[in-house]
């Protein structure tokens, strides 16, 4: 064929599509732009909401107090990030927290412990060996998720009401403990520091490095993780154990903030933190845990909570706000992971 015959002859490649097959691909286009950031769009409009309905939502001081506020609980979500990318869940990370905040605590007010970095180093240890067990009855005796983490719940509830009596610990806890709540580095206070380290670390461990690839692996299928290699019991055992580690760090700052060992201080921790890491599951990797929604998520919920405190909504109306919109995030989790199966 000559070079004209060539170039006149039609080529599919350069046939531009009919104006309905146009149309239908913005239209997939623009769902998956709403698929993805529906969050994040709908976390722009409630604090345009709540700036136009009160005139301190939107003082840098508020906007401030709201990521100290969430710095905790940004904590303890991203630590059950991990988990539940591999479907499993930790229902103890509440019962976590309070017990190692209140231990941390202790250790320092009856001078059993006289150093605030170690004080904080067995907390770390305690979460850990919390994870420990809650991946060794996961992974190695069969348990599932669900009903390990629960009863280690229950079992950490009683340790916490044998060890305080149900007191809260108030007096001979030193300035230097209760100072790293109220500190800061290079005028960022340290919470938000804190808590951003943790995010970040945990962020590369989930989405740049392999063992990320393998949680999320386990959690579409135990049987195709098998056949490819993965280590299936150690991969589960190490997510329960940054999960417990992550509870007990927000626990000890929570209870630097506090400035006290309070036994209830960590029950907020687990509906919270679920409903954090479920409204994530909602943008990025859409049904699946993953670090930015919940980074995302934690925002959202630190302002509808503060929004709905300063217009002066009480605790009933607050914890029906977070109900709707946890059974929203789930549903919309559900529905996206029916529709891409």
């Amino acid at each position: 064929m000559s070079e004209t015959a060539q170039l006149l002859e039609p080529h599919a490649s350069s046939t531009p599509p009919p104006p309905v097959a146009r149309r239908a691909k913005s239209r997939d286009r623009w769902a998956l732009v709403a698929q993805n950031y529906g969050t994040p769009a709908a976390l722009v409009v409630l604090v345009i909401f709540f700036a136009l309905a009160s005139d301190n939502f939107a003082d840098p001081a508020n906007l401030k107090n709201i990521l100290i506020q969430i710095s905790p609980l940004l904590i303890v979500a991203v630590g059950i990030t991990v988990p539940m990318a591999a479907g499993d869940y930790d229902l103890s990370v509440g019962a976590n927290a309070g017990l190692v905040g209140l231990l941390c605590t202790g250790m320092l007010a009856h001078g059993s412990i006289t150093s605030v970095p170690l004080a904080f180093l067995i907390g770390v240890l305690v979460g850990a060996a919390i994870g420990l067990v809650n991946g060794f009855l996961i992974s190695w005796i069969g348990f599932p998720s669900l009903i390990a983490t629960l009863a280690m719940m229950s079992v950490l509830q009683g340790l916490n009401t044998a060890y305080s009596g149900g007191l809260s610990i108030f007096n001979g806890i030193p300035v230097q403990f209760t100072d790293i709540a109220a500190g800061g580095i290079a005028y960022v206070p340290t919470l938000i520091v804190i808590a951003a380290l943790a995010s970040a670390v945990i962020y590369l461990l989930m989405h740049r490095r392999p063992t990320g690839r393998h949680l999320y692996a386990l959690g579409s299928s135990f049987g195709v993780a098998r056949l490819v290699g993965i280590r299936i019991a150690p991969t589960r055992t190490l997510a329960m154990v940054i999960s417990g580690i992550a509870a007990a760090v927000a626990g000890m700052l929570l209870a630097s903030r506090l400035g006290a060992g309070v036994p209830s201080a960590g029950d907020g921790f687990l509906l919270s933190s679920l409903t954090v890491v479920f409204l994530g599951m909602t943008m990025y990797r859409i049904g699946r845990a993953n670090v930015p929604g919940t980074i995302v998520g934690a925002l959202f919920y630190g302002v509808l909570q503060n929004g709905l405190n300063i217009m002066g909504v009480d605790s009933a109306g607050q914890s029906l706000a977070t109900g709707l919109v946890l059974m929203a995030a789930v549903a919309f989790a559900v529905f996206r992971n029916r529709n891409n199966d």
